[in-house]
């Protein structure tokens, strides 16, 4: 017979903690720069230690401060290389770490607890967790956030709050504001995703297949997962549409029409699946998109001819 070994409550409770951590960084006065360990910080004033170890503190006035530069912890860079691995839950626990190991910094400017918390907030976006975005950004305080991007991609977040609770009037009413903005292409793309969802749901999907595109080309393939989730809609929206069904039923027959506009739909269609099998080992290619990787593109006139 198996026995189960039963931790005591207490004793799981002494290990879920994350206790605040004096932060490595160098600041600036007038008399010079110094590397110090920051224990805490005020709007008034900012208290260190000489070395981690010590015992010590010491304090400084945030008006004698003119910079700091805070060295990246352990914590930040193993949630970065499990973010751009594409590894979002493994990055989240490790932001959410260094969010709680340095939250008494978050008054000083380019803090790594508010940067973490930012980044936990990516994560769970590029993971398509969007209540638990929500949660987060709920909670979020940006007051010492000044990476210009960042600062926008908290405006974009309204949009996926809307398309998680599948608001489509409210991210046309949000659209119309955003249109003319100038934004990296990353962050474009993520607003035509959501634009073509409440273009679609609202029974307008000539437009919505526009916005699809859109985003994947904007997009320029940096966030694969919505590469798919366009492309996914993309293809949904071709295989409703009757003379394309025709066109793959028939285009390896004598009756196939090469120069017709619905095969050269069913070669974007086609080129959309191809991209999607070779490309995610993570998500499968649906079924019901198989039967496109099998249309083949016409040969070339000189070609044909030999």
């Amino acid at each position: 017979m198996k026995t189960t070994l039963l931790i005591p409550s207490i004793l799981v409770s002494l290990v879920v903690p994350v206790f605040a951590e004096p932060a490595k960084a160098v600041i600036t006065t007038a008399d010079g720069s110094k590397t110090v360990f920051i224990d805490k910080a005020s709007d008034k004033g900012i208290s260190y230690l000489q070395n981690p170890k010590s015992t010590k503190t010491e304090a400084v006035s945030r008006k004698e401060v003119k910079s700091i530069f805070f060295y990246r912890p352990s914590e930040f860079q193993n949630g970065l290389d499990a973010f751009n691995s594409s590894k979002f839950s493994v990055a989240k626990a490790a932001f959410a770490e260094c969010k709680s190991k340095y939250s008494k910094l978050n008054k000083l400017p380019q803090n790594y607890s508010v940067r973490a918390a930012y980044y936990e907030m990516e994560s769970a976006r590029r993971e398509q967790n969007y209540t638990e975005l929500g949660k987060l950004f709920n909670s979020f305080r940006p007051d010492s956030l000044v990476n210009e991007n960042y600062l926008t991609q908290l405006q974009i977040y309204p949009y996926w709050e809307a398309y998680d609770k599948k608001a489509w009037k409210r991210i046309l009413q949000l659209y119309a504001a955003w249109d003319k903005k100038k934004l990296p292409g990353y962050q474009k793309a993520q607003i035509s995703y959501c634009y073509g969802m409440a273009l679609l749901e609202t029974g307008n999907k000539s437009d919505a297949l526009l916005e699809f595109n859109k985003a994947i080309a904007l997009s320029e393939y940096k966030e694969l997962e919505l590469v798919l989730k366009a492309g996914e809609r993309i293809m949904d929206i071709m295989l409703e549409d009757k003379g394309l069904l025709e066109c793959l039923a028939t285009h390896k027959t004598p009756k196939a029409d090469m120069s017709s506009r619905a095969y050269l739909r069913l070669l974007e269609a086609h080129s959309i699946a191809k991209f999607w099998d070779e490309s995610s080992a993570a998500r499968a290619l649906p079924v019901k998109f198989k039967k496109l990787l099998q249309v083949k593109k016409p040969k070339p006139k000189e070609d044909a001819k030999k």
